[in-house]
């Protein structure tokens, strides 16, 4: 049984595709062919971010900028929790300084209350960025610490054993911009003899 609207959301995902290919003439060609059939608020948003991500991905953030503001305000009213994280998630890459942590704070605060478990997928990297965000502003390196211990934590409950892995160099890198060196070594070593049993040789 033909779907449309499963079909149009597939063609924004082919829209992804090339554009992270590079090909961004034809994103934007796929992206005009479903337009002209979107109607459900769920295409819609897909179009807006798919359009968006391709223009952000051709040094175009300006014009992508007002597409994800678009989609968020589209996926809140629609309750699309998923997308609406989704889309600040993105303003959050494009904005700079305070603008840009105040979007993933946004995304952050929303995947933690959304009802949709789908948009809680997204809180592992969210606290990883933000959490890299604040580290490297030098401005809160305990709220960098904490957040890398979220990240930690939501990783080891999924059993992602490389993801926490590298969540706990997370933690051991801003120890020690903490001067908590001991604490630093402690971590970095014992995660250098896990890399090594799990056979991957890797810069964490």
């Amino acid at each position: 049984v033909y779907n449309e609207k499963a079909a149009l959301s597939i063609i924004t995902q082919i829209a992804r595709a090339q554009g992270l290919q590079g090909n961004f003439e034809a994103a934007h060609k796929t992206l005009d062919e479903a337009e002209t059939l979107a109607e459900t608020p769920i295409v819609v948003v897909r179009l807006l971010l798919e359009r968006g991500r391709a223009l952000n991905s051709a040094n175009q953030a300006d014009l992508a900028r007002p597409l994800f503001q678009e989609a968020w305000d589209r996926a809140v009213a629609a309750g699309l929790d998923f997308h609406a994280v989704d889309a600040a998630h993105m303003l959050g890459i494009v904005e700079k300084g305070e603008a840009a942590v105040a979007w993933n704070e946004q995304a952050m605060v929303h995947a933690e209350k959304a009802k949709n478990p789908e948009a809680r997928i997204w809180l592992g990297s969210l606290y990883n960025n933000l959490g890299w965000t604040y580290h490297d502003q030098k401005k809160n390196p305990e709220k960098a610490l904490e957040l890398f211990r979220k990240a930690l934590k939501w990783r080891e409950a999924r059993g992602q054993e490389r993801e926490t892995r590298i969540a706990r160099y997370c933690v051991g890198k801003a120890a020690r911009s903490l001067g908590r060196l001991e604490e630093a070594l402690a971590i970095q070593q014992d995660l250098h003899q896990q890399w090594i049993r799990a056979g991957e040789r890797d810069g964490y």
